[in-house]
């Protein structure tokens, strides 16, 4: 199979020394690439950390060289690289486990002299009208008491995935949840899933990605997989569900 996984969390910059990101570096995503060309399978994969790129035997042959890195900055690079690689090549299984930004900076600003922030009333106030002066995109004033940061909105790219690029094979998606039971979590995931019309997914908590992931719907069912077994199992799951025609991939 042609396999396309994202990793890691692209970057939304301040200025150009600044940015806002999240904690997320890509190790889930190398290991499955890794895990998906131990198994004989094509793999681009998209990561921001080039630290966190999948060990490929230094002696295999160019017959075995089957995985590419492009490592992405921002998230407009993730978003470009996703559109070209989904539109210019065959992708049979979209693996989407990059936590890409819910949020992205639209400017810095720092309070003008006389306007502050009432952290008790949570407003804005001064003798006349609060005002903010906008800091330059290459770098913000360093001198300034604070620094106020506007995060907007991001759009999402698994909204962009089935209709605007057009993508018909098989989509697997990563999701944090904030479930509290199983059942909860089982849930969430689910709707997330449809939402994204993803045809798997695997969903975790803050608190115990680092150690199980529930993962589905297997035959119609969620289970419960360990972390350190998740890479190869979701591969054996991928290629089931391929073999069984399971998934969109087969109304191409």
């Amino acid at each position: 199979m042609n396999l396309l996984i994202t990793a890691g969390s692209p970057r939304s910059p301040i200025d150009k020394v600044r940015c806002v990101g999240t904690v997320f570096t890509g190790q889930t995503g190398a290991l499955l690439a890794r895990a998906a060309w131990g198994r004989g399978h094509t793999v681009t994969l998209l990561t921001s950390n080039a630290e966190r790129l999948p060990e490929v035997p230094a002696d295999a042959g160019l017959s075995e060289r089957r995985l590419m890195p492009i490592v992405y900055n921002t998230f407009d690079d993730l978003s470009a690289v996703m559109q070209q690689q989904l539109r210019s090549k065959p992708i049979d299984v979209l693996i989407h486990t990059a936590a890409a930004a819910d949020y992205l900076v639209a400017g810095s600003f720092a309070p003008e002299l006389g306007t502050y922030f009432n952290v008790r009333n949570k407003a804005w106030e001064s003798r006349e009208k609060p005002t903010m002066i906008e800091q330059p995109t290459d770098r913000a004033n360093s001198g300034e008491p604070e620094l106020w940061v506007r995060l907007v909105r991001a759009p999402r790219l698994v909204d962009r995935l089935r209709g605007p690029w057009g993508y018909k094979g098989l989509f697997v998606r990563f999701t944090l949840e904030t479930a509290r039971s199983d059942a909860e979590l089982r849930g969430a995931a689910e709707f997330t899933r449809k939402q994204s019309e993803a045809d798997l997914i695997v969903a975790g908590t803050f608190e115990s990605m680092a150690h199980w992931v529930l993962m589905g719907p297997v035959d119609g069912r969620y289970e419960r997989v360990p972390r350190r077994e998740l890479a190869d199992r979701l591969m054996l799951v991928v290629e089931h569900m391929r073999r069984t025609n399971q998934g969109s991939w087969h109304d191409e």
